[in-house]
């Protein structure tokens, strides 16, 4: 009898609490990280994932980037901006993953091979990945960028098809270009994503009642050095400060920083200028973006579900706030 009823309340527990336990276990290498940069750092939570604009160009306009419809000047990140974030990353020890790309083509930077390079050499333990159209790509290229320590290359076909350029160059490949090249094969219509409401495919009547990952582990960084909320910010309206002037360990802990993860655990994307408007809704083991009927949808469960907690203190629902963000990260 004790038993069942004990089972009981653990199913309706996770149930009114949303708190997906097995996020909680099988995310075993970021809670180490986590918990090695709260005894060391005194923060929690760490961001294990950066992302580094190296330039603003890009050769095309796809229907689901804010570049097609708001091209920005040809502009790159300078040497010592770069050298400033990979130096602050050695403090840190930094072991996750170092994305070199953001709205824009990262081989058709000249120097992108160096800057792997320099990354590998001083970061031997981070990874360091890549999204691109393809475009630039050559053999010679893939070569470079495998020798000098790139961990994946993603590359996007976003005319629905692989490019025979591209067949030639993975017939001609070795074993360890082809280790890192990943082939993604896209259309317009598989971009449903409103970019925080920058883009005009998706309007959504309301704020989604839910939180976002991507403050709790990622940090982005544009071409001028600026710490924004996210890889949504396309025009760098969240900036939480520049690299140049601060450590990033600073601006992660900074007090806006922490107001809005507090305000993301608390489901309130409504008090968030960028996040008011955006349609992505998920964590670091599966996301989408949601349709306005689907966010009408979800919203309305999710008021449901919190007239539950009207009966219970107010401490114990910050408690169960904190334990269900730190599923997301």
């Amino acid at each position: 009898m004790l038993e069942r009823a004990t089972k009981g309340f653990k199913k309706a527990f996770f149930a009114i609490t949303e708190i997906e336990l097995y996020k909680l276990v099988i995310r075993k290498s970021n809670a180490i990280k986590s918990i090695r940069a709260l005894l060391r750092f005194r923060q929690w939570p760490m961001f294990h994932w950066i992302q580094i604009e190296t330039s603003t160009y890009c050769n095309r306009k796809c229907h689901g980037c804010p570049n097609a419809t708001f091209p920005r000047e040809k502009d790159f990140i300078s040497d010592e901006t770069f050298t400033k974030i990979i130096d602050d990353l050695v403090g840190l020890k930094f072991s996750g993953i170092i994305h070199l790309h953001s709205f824009n083509e990262p081989l058709a930077d000249r120097t992108i091979v160096e800057k792997v390079c320099l990354i590998s050499k001083r970061l031997p333990k981070a990874r360091i990945e890549m999204n691109s159209n393809g475009d630039f790509l050559t053999l010679k290229l893939l070569s470079q960028l495998a020798s000098a320590g790139l961990g994946e290359l993603y590359v996007t076909q976003y005319d629905g098809k692989v490019s025979d350029r591209l067949l030639k160059i993975l017939e001609k490949a070795g074993n360890r270009e082809r280790e890192i090249l990943a082939v993604r094969v896209k259309s317009d219509s598989d971009f449903v994503g409103n970019r925080a409401g920058i883009l005009n495919n998706v309007t959504i009547s309301e704020p989604i009642l839910g939180g976002c990952n991507r403050p709790f582990n990622q940090m982005v960084i544009n071409y001028k050095g600026d710490v924004i909320i996210c890889c949504n910010d396309y025009f760098g309206k969240e900036v939480l400060g520049n690299v140049e002037n601060d450590r990033l360990l600073d601006i992660w802990s900074c007090h806006r920083f922490k107001t809005i993860r507090r305000l993301l655990r608390m489901k309130r994307r409504n008090c968030i200028e960028l996040c008011r408007s955006c349609n992505f809704m998920g964590d670091i083991y599966s996301y989408r973006d949601l349709s306005d009927s689907e966010i009408r949808e979800l919203n309305m469960k999710v008021r449901l579900k919190d007239g539950n907690w009207k009966i219970l203190p107010k401490i114990l629902k910050g408690s169960v706030d904190i334990l269900r963000a730190h599923s997301w990260v």
